[in-house]
């Protein structure tokens, strides 16, 4: 798949060469390795978010863009690996494993808290890609910090998530299934 993958971007660039890709691919995580083989001077950028938090928001995202074409959206397992708790843990605890057993050398990835990001952008970026051994212009970081400013936090709302007392108990016993990954990078409860 990733061969495909790599002559179509180089097809998509054959007149407009550039010195890197820029892609946003979250759902490349649980195959890294095999990123790794069809790009090996690839850098990745590695989010971490509450992963409660976040699988809200997953399940929201990729429950309307399949309730497009389905009534039942979630179906056949096909998701679990972002959908449930045990897919989510075992994506995360793969990734601690691949970055404690070298398969994720240290200059080729950054982690960076999605706290950090939302509270300070340009210096959690700055540090990432110090982290990538990129360089990156004080114009560029510059542009990025415009860019930001033009779309200010919550400009287009705000979603909230209701829970209620069973809710509430479900989430107790998933961060538990969480509380590894959350030490392991520091990843706060939102």
């Amino acid at each position: 798949m990733l061969r495909w993958h790599k002559k179509y971007l180089k097809l998509l660039q054959w007149r407009y060469k550039k010195p890197h890709w820029l892609l946003k691919w979250p759902t490349i995580f649980p195959k890294i390795p095999d990123l790794l083989k069809a790009y090996p001077d690839a850098k990745i950028l590695i989010p971490h978010r509450d992963p409660v938090t976040s699988n809200d928001s997953v399940v929201n995202v990729m429950g309307t863009m399949f309730y497009w074409r389905t009534d039942d959206p979630f179906s056949g397992g096909v998701l679990d690996e972002w959908l449930t708790a045990d897919g989510r843990i075992a994506v995360l605890d793969n990734l601690i494993s691949w970055i404690e057993t070298g398969t994720l050398k240290p200059g080729s990835f950054a982690n960076v808290l999605y706290r950090d990001f939302m509270e300070d952008p340009i210096p959690t970026l700055k540090k990432a890609y110090k982290d990538m051994g990129l360089t990156g212009s004080d114009e560029g970081f510059a542009r990025m910090k415009a860019y930001l400013d033009k779309k200010p936090k919550h400009a287009a709302g705000v979603h909230k998530y209701k829970t209620t007392a069973e809710d509430e108990a479900l989430i107790s016993a998933e961060r538990q299934v969480y509380a590894h990954y959350q030490k392991y990078f520091g990843v706060p409860n939102e």
